[in-house]
């Protein structure tokens, strides 16, 4: 293969933002680039869980934050080791160049603890044997979207798998922040990040097929964490806001609004969490500021001027 490969390492970013950098410099570095369709993971997902739309969300958000749906792609600590592309391991695995102990090791010359690879980034060295004899093993390719979705599958459903006895842990999840939470404690067994559950929120607001005609949008500024119990109540439904500041910070202001940019009322419940009302037909957006400045809220149109605005800032200033 002729690729050119950089020597600059990649930082801790989304790597087709690195891409484009390094290509602007005039480098060819190609990236993970087998995607996996949304369409296709979420019904996946539904299929293993019952139809739990919440466990589907929250399966979903945990592999879009873990390999972004590629099948090929290679963890960043590995490509800053090495140098080398997704691209460049995935198609010398295919042709036989790379051995199956060469991929348990996170480099060739240095034998030390794995690397995460493929949609569910598996790591340690029995997972990734197992993916290598349900890919390489079978005359498929390491990164078949296909083969590494039946082997997740496996892993789920099969009695003789460890992951098995979650499976019912996930069936019964009633919210996305408890899948999400669920599924990264005990499948990813990762460190929690709150875009895991931003992704499974998009997953379930774009996916779900939920009957409520009320959806609750979220958005903060800072480093802290914000999130709705649920993303489509039902008309009439009281639902929680959750806002916790990050280390450090303060949280400072927090600002509902309906789709006529007026404001939604909310009752404090305990520390850093806010009880609303999704109301009928409502489309509610909540902006909270831990730092920076906080989306602003629509002008309401001429016909809606007998509401009555009324701001609820500040919840809290530091």
């Amino acid at each position: 293969m002729a690729l050119q490969n950089s020597s600059e390492l990649i930082a801790q970013e989304d790597k087709r933002i690195v891409a484009d950098k390094l290509e602007a410099e005039g480098y060819i570095f190609p990236m993970a680039s087998h995607h996996v369709s949304e369409q296709k993971v979420w019904d996946f997902f539904m299929s293993i869980y019952d139809n739990n739309e919440y466990a589907s969300a929250g399966a979903c958000g945990n592999m879009q934050h873990e390999s972004g749906l590629y099948s090929d792609n290679a963890e960043n600590s590995w490509n800053n080791l090495t140098g080398h592309s997704d691209e460049w391991l995935t198609e010398n695995i295919n042709d036989g160049d790379i051995t199956l102990s060469q991929f348990l090791q996170r480099s060739w010359w240095v034998n030390d603890y794995g690397f995460g690879y493929g949609l569910s980034q598996w790591t340690d060295t029995t997972r990734r044997t197992l993916l290598w004899n349900r890919t390489i093993g079978q005359g498929l390719d390491i990164d078949d979207e296909d083969a590494q979705l039946g082997y997740i599958e496996w892993e789920w459903t099969d009695p003789s798998s460890h992951y098995n006895q979650y499976l019912q842990g996930m069936i019964n999840c009633t919210s996305v922040e408890e899948a999400t939470r669920y599924y990264c404690s005990n499948y990813e067994v990762g460190a929690w990040n709150s875009e895991r559950l931003r992704y499974a929120n998009y997953f379930y607001d774009t996916y779900a097929s939920g009957t409520a005609q009320n959806t609750i949008h979220v958005s903060y500024s800072g480093n802290g964490t914000a999130y709705v119990s649920k993303v489509h109540p039902e008309d009439g439904e009281s639902f929680t806001l959750y806002a916790h500041p990050a280390s450090g910070e303060t949280l400072i202001d927090i600002r509902a609004w309906d789709a006529n940019g007026y404001s939604i009322a909310m009752e404090q419940t305990e520390e850093w969490s806010y009880t609303y009302n999704a109301g009928w037909g409502t489309h509610i957006s909540i902006s909270v500021e831990f730092s920076g400045t906080p989306p602003v809220p629509p002008t309401p149109s001429s016909r809606d001027k007998h509401h009555m605005p009324i701001w609820m800032y500040p919840i809290f200033r530091a």
